[in-house]
């Protein structure tokens, strides 16, 4: 049996500025940003080791757990050299490709990672194509809390209301030209007390011992263009989650996408994408107040490469069913994305 290999640091810090906006229309695109909106924290750390020829992966440390779990963007993994690789499922701007609608408020992601340990086991004789990960974190920053905390400029701490999640991911190729997919599905619980109370009357709230839920995530290549020259062809994915929290801002939603890779032989980082996210609002008791009964985002988007890792993205977003009572009309808007890797 070979040897495990020492174990790993990882350290990674976060600069974020930021600037209030008086109120978000679309409850999809919320992130969780909280104030400050300006901060500098030591963002990730972690002590990472790999057993059994690499099978097993735990790591334990201040963690980004969305960056594992429930992340749907996140492609087969293999060398560079695969005539499949690419960076991303899709450059979509919009925020359901990164943060799952009923996941928003449980799942520790950007800005506020948290505390916690993980384990990722793959196992060999099964040719790697079926994986098993579970984690528990610090569920201190959860919505419905009392008092929730910052967990990213918090101190960290296991001794509050957690958040634990599983996921079961199962891989494989078709055809001939060994077109990659998978499909993965998840279950998590975030313990309480929660509470969520109507700002404006002291007598209606919605209370609850724990939240749980399930997920499902999944894609496949579904057209390869020049195959095996390049990694160029179409891609699908698609989001599924539901809970019956009385405490999550969405109870249920569904995402959908299409990316298509290099599709002029020279332009071969170029892509374009479309994708849709449809999420049932929680409107029970006094938030039918505040909220419509669901919502529709759909967008259209172009990344294109300028010279070497940086890139322009235009996009177009569309909303014809806006989740927000506040919002009195559909929604179109347009943003212009220049991003540099480095």
């Amino acid at each position: 049996m070979p040897r495990p290999k020492a174990p790993q640091l990882i350290l990674l810090s976060l600069l974020s500025s930021g600037v209030s906006v008086a109120a978000v229309a679309a409850p999809q695109q919320r992130q969780d940003s909280p104030p400050p909106l300006n901060r500098t924290e030591l963002y990730a750390y972690a002590l990472t080791q790999s057993l059994f020829d690499h099978q097993l992966r735990i790591k334990i440390g201040k963690l980004v757990a969305s960056n594992s779990f429930a992340n749907v963007d996140a492609p087969d993994a293999g060398p560079r050299q695969w005539n499949y690789w690419i960076p991303s499922i899709s450059a979509l701007t919009y925020t359901p490709l990164y943060a799952m609608p009923t996941l928003i408020g449980r799942l520790p992601g950007y800005p506020n990672s948290a505390l916690g340990a993980s384990l990722h086991y793959e196992p060999s004789w099964l040719k790697r194509k079926l994986a098993l990960q579970a984690g528990v974190f610090d569920g201190r920053g959860a919505t419905g809390l009392s008092r929730p905390v910052e967990t990213g400029m918090a101190a960290p701490a296991l001794t509050g209301p957690l958040f634990s999640i599983i996921e079961m991911t199962a891989a494989w190729s078709l055809g001939a030209k060994q077109k990659p997919g998978n499909l993965g599905v998840g279950f998590w619980n975030q313990s309480g007390p929660l509470r969520l109370c109507d700002p404006t009357s002291s007598s209606g709230c919605l209370s609850e011992a724990h939240a749980s839920g399930a997920y499902l995530i999944g894609q496949q290549r579904v057209v390869s263009f020049r195959y095996p020259s390049d990694n160029s062809g179409i891609t699908s994915f698609m989001q599924m989650g539901m809970t019956s929290s009385l405490t999550n801002l969405m109870t249920a939603s569904i995402g959908a996408g299409l990316t298509m890779f290099s599709p002029l032989r020279n332009r071969p980082l170029d892509s374009y994408g479309v994708g849709l996210s449809w999420a049932r609002m929680n409107d029970r008791s006094f938030l039918a107040n505040a909220v419509n009964p669901s919502e529709l985002m759909i967008q259209v988007y172009g990344q294109i490469h300028l010279l070497g890792d940086t890139y322009i993205t235009p996009a177009i977003t569309y909303l014809p069913v806006v989740g927000s009572r506040s919002a009195n009309n559909r929604s179109t808007s347009m943003m212009l994305q220049l991003t540099t890797l480095f």
